[in-house]
């Protein structure tokens, strides 16, 4: 597993890349680009979400909007690349 957080003074971004075998409760967010699916993440406080890719399950969380994390989620390079998550 590889954890990276990001913040500044009023925001926080964490991104975590392990295994897509691990299991993760959420619910499918809806977008118009259906090849590109997210989860929100069910948890306390927060938002965030997760999707699989190459092999690997990739959750975005943080102090930020659900759409902040969509952009940003959008915007990472492919799992098994070695610029991930910050190209």
């Amino acid at each position: 597993m590889e954890m990276w957080t990001l913040y500044d003074e009023t925001q926080r971004i964490t991104i975590l890349s392990t295994d897509a075998s691990t299991v993760v409760d959420g619910e499918l967010i809806e977008r118009r680009d259906v090849s590109n699916e997210r989860y929100r993440l069910n948890q306390p406080e927060g938002n965030g979400l997760f999707y699989v890719d190459q092999g690997k399950l990739i959750v975005v969380t943080g102090n930020v909007s659900e759409e902040v994390l969509l952009d940003l989620s959008d915007s990472l390079p492919e799992a098994w690349s070695v610029d991930f998550p910050i190209k």
